[in-house]
């Protein structure tokens, strides 16, 4: 594989990265707009609240997710940017892109750290949201007479 090859993968690969952190970007949002939405309209019901539980969980795991693709991401533009800055490595034929992925730990320098600015601000925002709607939650069954 060329260096130019593993470029153009390289390349490919943040791509495909990014749109995949940007749907689980979407899937707080869905979280939380279906989870408040599908709260009110079944608040009468015994178990609503669950409903609200269940959206949290939801968005819990869709921020880890999208750190997960963002840090992939991340690594797929570091290694674009070392094959651009003629890095030594990448003159193999034996070592492409896939070989970073396969072994992160041989190539500590094009890691990602994971915590970017729109990962920490989403972190955040959704820390907020998730605690009201815990809250909202717990107020509601307290209201029903329930704990």
């Amino acid at each position: 594989m060329t260096p130019a090859d593993c470029y153009h993968e390289a390349l490919n690969s943040h791509r495909h990265y990014d749109s995949m952190a940007n749907t689980a970007l979407a899937f707080v949002g869905a979280a939380v707009a279906g989870g408040f939405s599908l709260y009110t309209t079944f608040a009468a019901s015994f178990a609503s609240e669950l409903i609200l539980v269940v959206s949290v969980f939801i968005i819990v795991y869709a921020v880890k997710t999208y750190k997960r693709f963002d840090s992939y991401a991340g690594i797929a533009l570091n290694v674009a940017k070392a094959i651009e800055n003629g890095d030594s490595r990448f003159h193999s034929k034996h070592l492409g892109f896939a070989s970073v992925f396969a072994n992160p730990t041989r190539y500590p320098d094009l890691l990602a750290s994971g915590k970017s600015k729109t990962y920490l601000r989403l972190r955040l925002v959704s820390s907020i949201i998730a605690v009201l709607m815990l809250l909202c939650a717990f107020t509601s069954l307290l209201t029903k007479n329930v704990i």
